[in-house]
């Protein structure tokens, strides 16, 4: 049972890595791989730290924490990075594996417009993870359409998630605002002695 948790993660923040513990507890999953994305079909007009970075925090903030492990499959491919894509390759090198796939749950409201959605859902099992101050029940209404509409297997991870994105921490950078409060350590070392972020 193998977790798949895909981002720009740029930065990686607590958030994330809480995410992914509640996937890795809450599903028994043997592991969950962090997977930076290399250029995101849907974030055009993103400009992005360059991956070298982006890879090393990743590596820094899961180094110590049991069951989790990197990935850089959709880094070294060229082009966009497509989900349905990368799930093809993930089955091929993993091929006994059941694979869930770990995002933000205000990513279902935009999944079936996503390339080959279907091939998405008939590969994967979806763990959402829920924003406390989000509109439940429309989500709710939303993960049943997905479910009926593709025969969909999406489940809802419980707890609180940290209230940050990464958005806000680069803001905070380029401000001069950004503190360690929602990163791990080792990243936050690693953004101040690399300059990143900053105006």
């Amino acid at each position: 049972r193998i977790g798949i948790m895909g981002g720009t993660f740029d930065p990686i923040h607590n958030g994330h890595l809480s995410i992914a513990k509640r996937a890795l507890t809450e599903y028994s999953l043997d592991r969950v791989y962090f997977m930076p994305t290399g250029d995101p079909p849907h974030k055009t007009n993103t400009l992005r730290t360059p991956a070298v970075h982006r890879e090393s925090m990743v590596r820094l903030a899961i180094e110590n924490e049991p069951g989790f492990a990197y990935s850089d499959m959709e880094l070294k491919r060229k082009g966009k990075t497509y989900t349905a894509e990368t799930l093809t390759y993930f089955q091929e090198e993993h091929p006994e594996a059941d694979l869930y796939f770990i995002l933000g749950a205000d990513s279902l409201y935009s999944m079936e417009n996503w390339y080959q959605p279907e091939e998405i859902f008939e590969k994967t099992a979806i763990l959402a993870a829920e924003r406390e101050s989000g509109d439940h029940a429309r989500l709710l209404e939303q993960l049943l359409y997905l479910r009926e509409r593709f025969n969909a297997r999406i489940f809802l991870l419980g707890g609180d998630i940290v209230p940050i994105s990464s958005h806000e921490l680069r803001e905070a950078g380029a401000a001069g605002k950004l503190t360690g409060e929602y990163l791990p350590e080792s990243v936050f070392a690693y953004i101040q002695q690399n300059r990143l972020y900053q105006s």
